[in-house]
């Protein structure tokens, strides 16, 4: 940029299209900005507030809506504006990425959990914990469940490289726990899921998003979320399965779960091992998440149907 903040209320519309009219409203409605006030009272905006701004206006070109981009929040807006403008260009990232998940499979496959941690630690010097997430553990993982099925891996270095994930995920989930207390979602596994990565990954891009996660493990039995749910009062209820025996198994103490529970909680449930529709007896409020999406965008559509639900944080 040409021009250093603090930038004055005509400046920075000019400098971002956006009319004053609008950057009022975001800063009340979603307090995107923190803009100083000069002596006579007007706003004085930052160069964070430019940086956000930015990478608000990138957002809304590829599609997104202000309500969905306001839900990352500022912090997460302007940690992303940042990372975009360190990192190399999509060309010359491509190779640094593809290079770290070869080395950590590898490492997997050899058992070597110390080469494990220092290719997590210098990725996660290099970018950003989103992007440690969703570009490195997350197509990690699905290689190695790929290589796992071919035969190709042992079940010892499948078990390594997830434990090595889940104690990073776990950490970045409780370092991106929302100060806010609502809203607040149960995280778990359904019984007889041992298979946890997933979830934690969805768990993890929740929390960033502004809900709070309360994590019950893997295996959690029906009963047992039944209880968390009636004493917590969850907003909603996140549940994983790799399965499909196991999601039929479960299916009539998922329906008895949900019609128990409040009329204006949500229950989740995603996975390889969901069905591929809802069948006839399948209660409403039960949302199937079918693999394909990426986690953060995952955790972009529970958290905006949480928010707008009958009697949720936003009614």
């Amino acid at each position: 940029m040409a021009e250093n903040g603090p930038y004055r209320m005509g400046t920075i519309a000019r400098l971002t299209g956006f009319s004053p009219v609008r950057l009022r409203a975001w800063e009340r409605r979603f307090g995107l900005l923190e803009p100083g006030r000069g002596p006579g009272g007007q706003r004085n905006y930052t160069d964070d507030d430019l940086k956000v701004l930015e990478r608000v206006r990138a957002l809304l070109d590829e599609g997104r809506a202000i309500g969905e981009i306001a839900a990352l929040g500022r912090r997460r807006l302007l940690g992303d504006a940042r990372e975009k403008a360190r990192t190399p260009e999509a060309g010359q990232e491509a190779p640094l990425l593809e290079t770290v998940r070869t080395e950590l499979v590898e490492a997997a496959l050899a058992l070597d959990s110390g080469r494990i941690d220092r290719g997590l630690d210098a990725m996660a010097a290099a970018s950003s914990p989103e992007m440690v997430v969703e570009q490195v553990i997350e197509p990690v993982a699905h290689e190695i469940g790929r290589l796992w099925e071919m035969g190709a891996c042992s079940v010892a270095a499948e078990h390594l490289i997830t434990s090595v994930f889940r104690q990073r995920v776990v950490k970045l989930i409780e370092a991106a726990e929302p100060r806010t207390p609502r809203p607040v979602v149960i995280a778990a596994c359904l019984p007889g899921e041992d298979h946890e990565l997933g979830i934690l990954m969805i768990s993890y891009f929740v929390s960033r998003v502004g809900v709070r996660v309360l994590y019950l493990g893997c295996n959690l039995p029906l009963e047992a979320c039944r209880h968390a749910c009636s004493v917590t009062a969850p907003d909603a209820v996140l549940l994983s399965v790799t399965v499909p025996s196991v999601y039929r198994k479960q299916r009539a103490g998922l329906r008895a779960l949900v019609e128990g529970a409040a009329p204006t909680m949500r229950f989740f449930v995603g996975g390889q091992g969901v069905p591929s529709a809802r069948g006839r007896s399948d209660p409403e409020r039960l949302r199937l998440i079918h693999p394909g999406r990426s986690a953060p965008e995952t955790a972009l559509a529970i958290a905006a149907e949480i928010r707008t639900r009958p009697g949720g944080p936003s009614s």
